[in-house]
């Protein structure tokens, strides 16, 4: 087996040294001022664009949950007015016991 050789290390290191200046290279102050103004714009465009959809979301979640509530307090009425029909019944049967009873 060959033995590495002491300047390929040395190589590989100034390879990705150049890559890493090409990528970090600073830009002029104009060309910094426009990159940061145009991300500020994306950026804003996006928080805009988020705040539609959420404001949408919350109207379309308002919506459903007045419609569930609506139908929940309709089931609650129909069930209250099954009851009292029933008390109702139950107590008029209940009388009537009492009164063939009594006979």
């Amino acid at each position: 087996m060959a033995k590495p050789s002491k300047i390929q290390p040395f190589i590989w290191g100034a390879v990705a040294g150049a890559v890493a200046a090409l990528l970090l290279a600073p830009k002029s102050g104009r060309e910094m001022r426009k990159d940061i103004v145009r991300s500020a714009k994306a950026a804003g465009s996006k928080t805009a664009e988020y705040g539609r959809q959420a404001g949408a979301a919350a109207k379309s979640f308002a919506g459903k949950t007045a419609a569930v509530a609506s139908s929940v307090r309709q089931a609650a009425n129909r069930i209250v007015t099954e009851l009292r029909v029933r008390k109702d019944d139950d107590g008029e049967a209940g009388r009537d016991a009492e009164d063939t009873k009594a006979v």
